[in-house]
């Protein structure tokens, strides 16, 4: 019998994946939390994305998912609620519309009930199983995407005190290299490029939690909040 052992050199996304996990935290924001990175343009933030912590049934974090709301969303109320002066409704075809569809249409759950998709806090508290699929991107590259594939319930839950993710913990990191990492995302067309140029910064290997940012394939990665 023979085993399959994966190629050491291969890159991960650094998404859980197969698991069972209930969404908190929810908010809208450009780069996870950090709502100083908000790209802004004419006061319309461009790239904005969905994104919510995925905890276990103990409240243990074990991952975020980030989804893209489209262009034209402006961040209210502290990432609370989102809003855009040309429509109320989230566009189909953009990530976060895929992920309502799947939600409503393909997983039947009702979500009028709980509040509207331009409120984060809609989702807090629903649970699903989570795989990684892959999505095509708008450049026609194929990434890793985060989607719930079964509906489990809907709780009351938050994250356990004390728990984390590393992509989401605030890094101390050196002006020097994250000029360095800047440039080199920008040069580059995909995460996956991205993450290979980074192998050859031992500066940036010896960080950790800047390293599961980078190795993060999803929207909330560091390639997708500093490419442009």
């Amino acid at each position: 019998m023979t085993t399959d052992v994966k190629n050491p050199w291969e890159l991960e996304s650094g998404l859980p994946n197969d698991v069972d996990a209930w969404m908190v935290n929810s908010r809208f924001a450009k780069n996870d939390k950090y709502t100083q990175n908000l790209t802004v343009t004419d006061d319309v933030t461009v790239g904005l994305q969905f994104i919510s912590d995925l905890v276990d049934k103990d409240g243990t974090v074990l991952g975020t998912v980030g989804y893209s709301v489209g262009t034209g969303w402006t961040p209210s109320d502290d990432g609370k609620e989102m809003t855009n002066p040309a429509r109320k409704n989230v566009v189909r075809g953009t990530r976060y519309g895929d992920f309502q569809e799947r939600v409503i249409v393909q997983l039947k759950q009702d979500m009028s009930k709980f509040g509207v998709p331009t409120k984060a806090a809609t989702w807090d508290g629903m649970g699903f199983h989570w795989m990684l699929e892959k999505k095509k991107t708008v450049g026609g590259d194929s990434k890793d995407t985060l989607m719930p594939t079964i509906f489990l319930d809907r709780r009351e839950i938050k994250a356990a005190e004390g728990s984390s993710t590393t992509s989401t913990a605030p890094v101390n990191i050196p002006q020097a290299l994250t000029d360095k990492l800047l440039a080199l995302a920008k040069s580059v067309k995909s995460a996956k490029d991205f993450q290979l140029k980074v192998m050859n910064v031992p500066e940036a290997l010896g960080i950790p939690a800047l390293m599961a940012q980078i190795l993060d394939d999803s929207a909330a990665g560091y390639w997708a909040n500093h490419n442009k």
